[in-house]
């Protein structure tokens, strides 16, 4: 019995699925509630090791952090630094020897302050491309206090920040700017900024063609709902599916008779908002899912909907 299976769940079916379809590894990394309890008990085998190892060094809990602390060889160097825990900072200064290029990169994506500053220690290891995708507001800050020396070096990539998708990118591009600010008009049409948003509804308004990946990352947008509402013809459906602000926009038209496949539900599977009308089509009949289709599903909701672990609330 995987060791979920009698919580309270909001969508008990889907974790169901998961449940059946995805390996012990996936289940453990990917469910916010796992504990190091959890991870113990579901990882006794000698066979299990490696698994342990990356689980507990990327648990973001204390009780995983003393146990590295104690015992530095169970550490595994990439899922340590996936680790969101703020007393982290021993375990990356005693790993440092350890981190290779993939292990810097991924600390550029990372949205754990402690991490990020780390990084930031060790300059010649940033990678800025990545660290210009980065959403969090600890990243933002970074590239605004190293704004004017970065660009120096060709360092700032405005392509990439345009399309963060924290509102705060906009501002740091708009305002740092001398004259007119350079945006890539198809990223920052992911920008939930309310002038993000305006600038492309406008371009529209103005008689510009629309790029296909315009487009599509609009209709990714929760920013841009108001818009694509206002001018339906801009929508891209595969991708509304995965935008949150749209919901009742999805079960209004994905209902529709002949209308829903295969694809549609992969990804709607993404929407954390959308897993309600995801059970709904399975359960009303309105599609039918093969073994493959079904473990596909499970998949992706574990690796890319941590809503699909939500709690029922208790009233």
């Amino acid at each position: 019995m995987a060791f979920f299976e009698s919580k309270n769940f909001k969508h008990p079916y889907l974790v169901a699925l998961v449940n059946k379809y995805c390996n012990i590894y996936e289940r453990l990394r990917f469910n916010p509630h796992t504990t190091v309890a959890d991870i113990i008990e579901n990882t006794r085998d000698e066979s299990d090791m490696f698994i342990y190892c990356c689980l507990i060094s990327c648990h973001p809990s204390n009780t995983a952090i003393q146990m590295m602390m104690e015992n530095p060889s169970i550490i595994n160097p990439y899922h340590l630094t996936l680790n969101m825990n703020r007393c982290i900072s021993p375990l990356l200064k005693m790993m440092t020897k350890n981190f290779e290029k993939k292990h810097w990169d991924t600390m550029a994506k990372s949205h754990n302050p402690v991490v990020l500053g780390f990084l930031l220690t060790h300059p010649d290891k940033i990678n800025w491309n990545i660290l210009c995708a980065n959403e969090s507001d600890y990243a933002i800050k970074i590239i605004q206090n190293n704004y004017v020396v970065q660009i120096m070096h060709n360092r700032i990539n405005f392509d990439i920040l345009s399309g963060n998708t924290n509102p705060k990118a906009f501002d740091l591009i708009e305002n740092n700017s001398n004259s007119n600010p350079y945006f890539n008009i198809n990223m920052l049409a992911r920008n939930p900024h309310e002038n993000a948003t305006r600038i492309i509804r406008e371009a529209y308004e103005y008689g510009n063609i629309m790029a296909t990946e315009t487009l599509e990352n609009f209709s990714l947008n929760p920013g841009a709902i108001d818009t694509l509402m206002r001018y339906p013809e801009l929508i891209k459906f595969n991708c509304i599916l995965q935008n949150p602000g749209a919901i009742d926009y999805i079960e209004t038209n994905i209902t529709a008779e002949g209308y829903i496949n295969y694809q549609h539900i992969i990804y709607l599977i993404r929407n954390t908002n959308g897993l309600h009308l995801v059970k709904r089509i399975i359960d009303e009949g309105l599609i039918t899912l093969d073994t493959k289709m079904l473990k596909n599903i499970a998949l992706i909701l574990c690796r890319y909907n941590k809503s699909v672990f939500d709690y029922e609330t208790m009233n």
